[in-house]
């Protein structure tokens, strides 16, 4: 299946806002074909509630690099690898943190952000914990 032509506008419109985002300009597309905006939430996938976007904002700086500005909320466990919305999944981070780890669970990550929100967050290392003792069942 052929992708439709892009007008100029789209084309500058998606490349602006991938560049602000850091999500792939295929994503902008796909979700205006759809006929919603990006920050809709994919159908089925629920939204985190508010109260509890603002608990974890509560806990302040980035959880993974310390930076004051932690304006998102990062799943510990990544949604698209069958993290939940549970409070004891997410953690603030910032912009950057969060766009970098994307969905990459903690053991495929940067490792001295990791080993930042192990001392930083009890949840962290409870899941990076989790995540090696399984690798080494597997391995043996």
């Amino acid at each position: 299946m052929s992708t439709p032509a892009r007008n100029p506008w789209e084309q500058l419109a998606a490349a602006g806002l991938s560049a602000q985002t850091g999500r792939k300009v295929e994503d902008y597309y796909r979700a205006w074909d759809a006929g919603r905006r990006l920050s809709d939430p994919p159908a089925g996938r629920p939204v985190i509630p508010a109260a509890v976007r603002r608990a974890v904002r509560a806990d302040g700086q980035c959880v993974y690099c310390g930076a004051p500005d932690a304006a998102e909320i990062d799943h510990i466990q990544p949604w698209a690898r069958g993290g939940t919305h549970d409070p004891s999944n997410l953690v603030p981070a910032c912009v950057d943190c969060n766009s970098s780890k994307s969905d990459r669970l903690l053991t495929e990550w940067d490792a001295a952000r990791v080993r930042h929100g192990i001392a930083a967050s009890t949840k962290i290392a409870e899941v990076y914990k989790r995540l090696t003792e399984s690798a080494r069942r597997h391995v043996t």
